[in-house]
């Protein structure tokens, strides 16, 4: 199923893995001209994940009778792919895992060429569709205070030059990826993301069966650096006895912690939360759930800072507040491609007081910011049907007929 495995021992000290991705640069040049009748479209991410728009339209496009493979870097990757799907799960270190690279006609990202791991060398010649990961708010890439000059220029002619397509939620986006990838607008095409449709048509089943929870999704974005505060809670006024309390009094409230992948303390923080309070506090972190838009539907409030996760849910006027602790110093290091206050429509709570107001609000719909919510939901999202997927197919079938 999976091929003969020649490089499962293989040892690749840098030096080496220098040499590989010089040998796949060439190869891939020479593979770019030979014309090819074939039309296998590779899908991969990194760090063997399965998650997202790249998961999505994986999953359309292999029940709509594509010649999709998606290539493996992990068994615990392939854990996570349905057994369905398997059936076109290739290892990355195989014969056929080369063959297919060698002579698909397009791959997608999610998000950059480092989806592939070492192919990255080869498949950046194929023709390129990144479907990217989200509609961010905060800079990105050469809208990023923290990136200047040289490292943007290098990033541009080793990644974003090679992009031949990409897919958004919105115009809006097309713009801000326009400007922070600096890829050609006409190249951008608004879509809606793949993951859409799985949220709207699983929100509308999940309101029809639900029971009598409040879930409640906080997920904050990453620094890279420590905080003053832990990421989550972060407010002076917090103690174990008055969160517990609060938790007594509101037995329907369901925390769900989902910690950045990347942030090693608060994954710690997140499990000690989830220890001490079993079955009110649920660990959300990605080794716990690697995609998170799978019961995206399940939640009845988000709370985040500077992430994008609150914009889908949106779609279903789900109420959200932000914990913007340290607003002015994320504004100086790392900037908003836009005003702050129109793409994150909800309180700005700055104590535990503050967040519990706003938890007590939002179960009764939090109408304050009824209409915020709808502005900033038609400023990301030019489509709310279920139909996303179709339309980035045909994108796709486009690219590569």
């Amino acid at each position: 199923m999976f091929g003969f495995s020649c490089w499962s021992s293989l040892k690749t000290p840098l030096t080496v893995k220098t040499f590989l991705k010089g040998l796949l640069d060439v190869l891939g040049c020479f593979f770019k001209f030979l014309p090819s009748k074939k039309k296998y479209i590779l899908f991969s991410q990194a760090n063997s994940r399965y998650c997202g728009n790249s998961k999505f339209l994986y999953q359309y496009l292999f029940d709509s009778d594509w010649k999709v493979y998606w290539i493996c870097a992990s068994s615990s990757q392939l854990e996570k792919i349905p057994a369905r799907y398997r059936k076109r799960a290739v290892y990355r270190k195989t014969l056929k895992s080369l063959y297919l690279h060698l002579f698909c006609k397009a791959v997608v990202i999610s998000h950059g060429l480092s989806d592939f791991g070492v192919f990255s060398s080869l498949v950046k010649h194929k023709l390129v569709l990144n479907v990217w990961h989200g509609s961010g708010i905060k800079g990105v890439m050469l809208l990023d205070h923290s990136i200047n000059i040289k490292e943007g220029d290098h990033y541009i002619k080793r990644e974003s030059s090679y992009y031949d397509a990409v897919t958004v939620a919105s115009d809006i986006f097309r713009y801000i990826f326009c400007a922070s990838h600096l890829v050609d607008a006409r190249k951008i095409h608004v879509t809606g993301d793949a993951r859409i449709d799985l949220y709207l048509s699983s929100r509308r089943s999940f309101l029809q069966a639900r029971t009598g929870e409040f879930n409640i999704l906080y997920a904050p974005t990453f620094r890279g650096k420590k905080t003053k505060f832990p990421i989550f809670f972060p407010f002076e006024d917090f103690n174990v006895e008055d969160f517990q309390n609060y938790l007594e009094e509101k037995p329907d409230i369901i925390f769900y912690l989902r910690p950045h992948p990347n942030d090693i303390q608060s994954s710690s923080q997140v499990k000690t939360l989830a220890e001490v309070f079993p079955g009110r506090v649920v660990d959300l972190s990605s080794d716990k759930l690697d995609d998170i838009d799978s019961i995206l539907h399940i939640f009845d409030l988000v709370i985040s800072d500077y992430s994008s996760i609150h914009f889908e849910p949106l779609l279903a006027d789900v109420p959200c507040l932000f914990v913007s602790f340290d607003y002015e110093e994320y504004l100086t290091e790392r900037g908003f491609v836009l005003d702050y206050d129109l793409v994150a429509p909800g309180p700005k709570v700055l104590n535990f007081q503050e967040m519990v107001a706003g938890i007590n609000a939002a179960r009764f719909g939090m109408e304050a910011w009824s209409t915020q919510r709808e502005q900033t939901r038609k400023l990301f999202f030019r489509y709310s049907d279920e139909k996303s997927c179709e339309r980035v197919e045909s994108v796709l079938r486009s690219l590569v007929n």
